[in-house]
């Protein structure tokens, strides 16, 4: 097996002066505070190790990862940038505490409109906590029927009028006495 200080000089090709090899002698780490670059496979784990400050891989044609569990741990940002971009999966979970779409990308270009599309049911559940739905112009349409359920009250706001559906329909019941509707 390789060391990490004979892969780092055989390998990489770096040259130590006396002054790097005694900082690192006395910390455990070469002088900007990292690890030596090295590359090492250990027989007992089956683990490949490259170690560098940066590591660029470029596929010419296509790069492929596979594996029965992948992890990518970025401690501080984690950019993916694609024309086109595939995901299959039983489950996808994410967990973030936002999640923002639209966004001008890094380089400064505004995205495109954003269209959700499926041809299964879409469900969107925010159970015990607020879904607020912001935007200049909101339009819904259903092909068949439109159902707006709520547990307590619906309420219903414009730039006139702040009403509740119950308020409406005790109204409409005050001058017709018609309450069939009514559960």
């Amino acid at each position: 097996m390789v060391t990490p200080e004979e892969s780092s000089s055989e390998k990489c090709g770096t040259k130590r002066t006396d002054r790097r090899k005694a900082e690192k002698e006395s910390t455990g780490k070469n002088f900007r505070g990292h690890e030596d670059p090295y590359i090492r496979y250990e027989d007992e784990t089956g683990i490949y190790y490259l170690v560098a400050g940066t590591v660029k891989i470029t596929g010419i044609n296509e790069i492929e990862l596979g594996a029965p569990k992948i992890s990518v741990d970025a401690g501080e940002k984690l950019t993916e940038k694609a024309e086109e971009r595939s995901t299959s999966a039983g489950t996808w979970k994410v967990a973030v505490p936002e999640i923002m779409l639209g966004e001008a990308s890094e380089d400064g270009e505004p995205v495109s409109d954003i269209n959700v599309a499926s041809t299964a049911n879409v469900s969107y559940a925010a159970d015990g906590k607020k879904l607020d739905v912001s935007a200049e112009e909101i339009e819904q349409k259903a092909k068949a029927e439109m159902h707006l359920t709520a547990e307590t009250d619906l309420k219903l706001e414009d730039a006139t009028w702040s009403t509740s559906l119950k308020k409406i329909m005790e109204r409409l019941a005050a001058l017709d006495g018609d309450q069939s509707d009514k559960k």
